[in-house]
């Protein structure tokens, strides 16, 4: 069960983590 709530976790963190450098990236185009 924590297994599963591990992964949950860790996906939420990867999408946030994406969507945070996506921002970055438009911001900087943006920017340019």
């Amino acid at each position: 069960m924590s297994a599963i709530l591990f992964a949950r976790h860790f996906d939420f963190l990867v999408g946030a983590w994406k969507f945070s450098l996506l921002k970055c990236l438009r911001l900087s185009n943006h920017k340019w």
